[in-house]
């Protein structure tokens, strides 16, 4: 099991998380999401002007994509690493089918910033939370079932400060928290 932890360098662990390496090739980032093995990664900085990075050695080496330059608030991953999405404090979302190779700016913004996306384990279901602190604008999840060509408001929730957002295997379950 191979685990990634966060602190502007990228932390690996392949024992549980008792024992951690630091990978010093790594960029700056504040977001992280793997495969289902570990050995594909992508990664974002939520600090505006910024690409989103991939590695597909467990974090050893960095690619930069040309993803656009967004603050990237959070990233995931399908299990098998070629399926990405990302979505920035502007509210834009991005998508890759081929790694992070190449990125499509899906055309769906909110009214205010991402704060986090999931993944269902085959990427084609994603569920994104959006976080405004706006009293009049408070945030909303959305899911997508087509690998985020297509986004749907989801009312039953309600609106509140969503900040993260996990989703089941399957993509049929979903855990956020305010």
């Amino acid at each position: 099991s191979k685990l990634v932890a966060l602190g502007g360098s990228v932390f690996t662990s392949t024992d549980f998380g008792i024992t951690w390496t630091k990978q010093t090739g790594s960029p700056s980032v504040t977001t992280v999401a793997s495969s289902a093995d570990g050995s594909k990664l992508i990664a974002g900085e939520h600090a505006s002007q910024t690409p989103i990075y991939t590695s597909n050695d467990s974090g050893q080496t960095w690619v930069e994509t040309s993803s656009g330059d967004h603050g990237w608030k959070g990233v995931a991953s399908s299990a098998d690493g070629s399926k990405l999405a990302a979505v920035s404090n502007d509210g834009s979302v991005s998508t890759s089918a081929d790694s992070g190779a190449t990125w499509t700016a899906r055309n769906f913004s909110s009214d205010s910033s991402w704060s986090d996306v999931a993944s269902s384990a085959d990427g084609t279901r994603l569920v994104a939370v959006d976080a405004s602190f706006d009293f009049e604008m408070a945030g909303h999840v959305h899911v997508s079932i087509d690998s985020g060509q297509t986004w749907a408001m989801q009312t039953g929730p309600g609106q509140r400060a969503w900040n993260a957002v996990v989703s089941s295997a399957d993509g049929n379950r979903f855990a956020a928290v305010v």
